[in-house]
This record gives structure tokens, sequence and C-alpha cells, in this order.
């Protein structure tokens, strides 16, 4: 890939400009960008999560299979599983028969009908999180999504400037606090702007988005998307389907 994190934080600040909202301001603690930006890539990961593969031989009596080591507990999930693995026209394993379980030694991937046989292989396809490296060969996010990467990134980093300027103590704003009100405004007036463009470059229909905080709400301390980062959340299924 040919993006990195110094990019996306290049990006984050540029947004702002353009606004001419400033991305820090009196009284309010400097945001974690990095942090946020970071926090991006794992929502971002949830849309368009990457995928890899590893190969099983069988042996005809093993039917449970240790995960990888880049297996994310909460977060990865059985794609397909091809077996046998090799043969012209790809013959895949009802997704029905496979589960992620967890088992005393940690999380296996288990066969519940099918036992890999002797000289036949099994190839699982799983999701992981993407990575977006300090330098461009350990990015894995596509260059096409460069940009809408950097539009989240500006709206995690816009919901987090409202945050605090929401936190500031009355004292702190007694000079001006209709000001503040009104920065405070703004900063989710961007966050909400660049959540949809992210979301339009994307292509996630309107219907199928996750909606940012509420702005007639309590203006949360501390960023979500409604459910906790790196997780599928609770009543949503492991296995992804495409």
């Amino acid at each position: 890939m040919s993006f990195d994190l110094a990019s996306i934080q290049e990006l984050v600040l540029a947004h702002f400009g353009s606004h001419g909202i400033p991305s820090r301001m009196g009284g309010v603690e400097d945001p974690d960008l990095e942090a946020l930006i970071q926090d991006a890539v794992a929502f971002y990961s949830l849309i368009k999560p990457d995928t890899a593969f590893f190969d099983e031989a069988g042996d005809g009596a093993a039917y449970d299979f240790a995960v990888p080591s880049d297996w994310q507990d909460g977060f990865s999930a059985v794609v397909s599983v091809e077996y046998p693995q090799g043969d012209r026209i790809p013959t895949f394993l009802d997704m029905l028969e496979v589960t992620a379980y967890d088992d005393t030694g940690g999380t296996v991937i288990r066969f519940q009908s099918t036992t890999p046989a002797s000289g036949k292989t099994a190839r699982i396809t799983y999701t992981r999180l993407h990575i977006l490296g300090t330098e461009a060969t350990g990015t894995t996010i596509a260059d096409s999504d460069k940009e809408a990467l950097g539009h989240l990134a500006t709206h995690r980093f816009a919901m987090r400037m409202a945050a605090e300027a929401a936190k500031l103590t009355p004292s702190a704003i007694r000079d001006d606090p209709v000001g503040f009100r009104s920065q405070t405004n703004e900063y989710l007036r961007v966050a909400e702007q660049h959540l949809s463009m992210f979301y339009d470059l994307l292509g996630v229909p309107a219907d199928s988005r996750q909606p940012a905080a509420s702005v007639a709400g309590e203006i949360p301390n501390t960023m979500s998307w409604g459910r906790p980062p790196l997780t599928h959340g609770q009543g949503t299924s492991r296995f992804l389907g495409r």
C-alpha cells in the first residue's frame, strides 16, 4: 500500500483546516490523534475486514484446528472452508458445520461433520483487523480507501473535540459560554459531515449505516460506534457472509 499513519494524520488536520475550526482550544486536552485513528481503523475493519487463510493437512482423525497467531478473539470469523483444497472447481463446506470453539487450550476451528482425510487439505479463510502501519509497507488497507479512512478518522477526532469542549467547567468558559457551546455544535456538525462522506465513499447504503453519537443527548466522554471496538457486538453472527 502507498499510505501510512502519518498520511492519515495529515488528512485529518487538513480536513479541520478546511472547516476553519481549531484542532485544539484553550482548556481542551489535546486528543490522542494516533489512538483515534487506530480506533477508526478498527471500525473500518468491521465494514471491510482484512482476510487471510491458512491450510490444515488432514489425518483422518482431527476435526479441531488451532487458529493462527493473528486471529483476534471477538473480531475474527471464519469466512469459508475449501475442502478438499486444490480442485479445479473449488468445493466449500457448508458454514453451518464450521464454528469457532473455545477449547481449554484456546480457540479452535471445529468441523462438526467433516473430518479431513489423510492426504487432503482444508483451506480456512478468516477475517482479521486491518493494519495502518507507521510505514506504507505495513498497511493492509487498500489505497482506494485512503480518503474514506481519512474522513472516518476526522469524524472520530471531531467527536472527541466536541466531548472535550462539553466537559469544560463553567469557570473555564465564563467569558464566552455561548461561543463555546457554538464551537461544540460546530465540531458535531463536522463529525456528522465526515461520517457521511466516509459511508458515501465506501458505498454503504443509507439504511445500513451506523449512526453517529446523538447531538440531542449527552455528549459521551469517550467515543462509541454503539458497540465496543474490536467486537461484532451482541446478536451479531461470528460468521461474515460475502
